[in-house]
Order: structure tokens, then sequence, then C-alpha cells
């Protein structure tokens, strides 16, 4: 049917290729130790560059990755059973977001 074939390839546009792999990834955010509860908004800028970006609603952190030695255990706090592991990790640091000026714009 048509209908199902340009489903699959606008789903294929906007989640990427069939044969890509889905990684685990354990995010560490410099100098904070839990995110508030009521923070709702999180977006995350070019994740497949070497430097993405987190937004946590007013803050910005720019990330590196690197190759963990052996393996993170992610578990859940409540039970402590085992939600899934992850092989790499985002170290980010926060960064100050300095907006552009449009410096043509003689008078």
């Amino acid at each position: 049917d048509t209908t199902s074939k340009q489903d699959s390839a606008a789903k294929q546009e906007c989640y990427g290729r069939d044969d890509e792999e889905e990684v685990t990834l354990v995010v560490t955010l410099k100098h904070v130790t839990e995110i508030p509860e009521n923070v709702t908004d999180i977006q995350v800028l070019e994740l497949d560059s070497k430097s993405p970006y987190i937004q946590i609603g007013g803050s910005v952190y720019e990330g590196r990755y690197k190759d963990t030695i052996g393996t993170h255990i992610l578990c859940n706090p409540e039970d402590g059973t085992c939600i899934d592991t992850a092989v790499k990790e985002l170290k980010c640091n926060k960064v100050s977001v300095i907006p552009k000026t449009n410096e043509s714009s003689g008078s």
C-alpha cells in the first residue's frame, strides 16, 4: 500500500536509516549533582558531532565523547534492577551563550 510506503519513507527521513545502531550514552554534567524535577525542557544539539551541546532549562553544556574503561551499568534507583549498559560517556562543561549582534546594521 502506497500510504504505508510513504509513512515508512517519512519515518526514515525523520529518524535516520534503518541500519543505524541505538547506543546508550552516559552524560556527565560537571558541577551538577542533580537536575531539578521541574525541568521539562532538555534539548540536545549536534549529537553526531565531536562537541554536542545540551540545553537544560536556561543552562547550556558543551560535551566531549570519551570511551569508558569497562562498562557503565545503569540501574533503577528504586529496586536496583539493571536497566541498560553503556560504553560511551559524554562529559559536559557549562558554557556561556552570547547572542549574536547585528554589526552590519549601520545607521
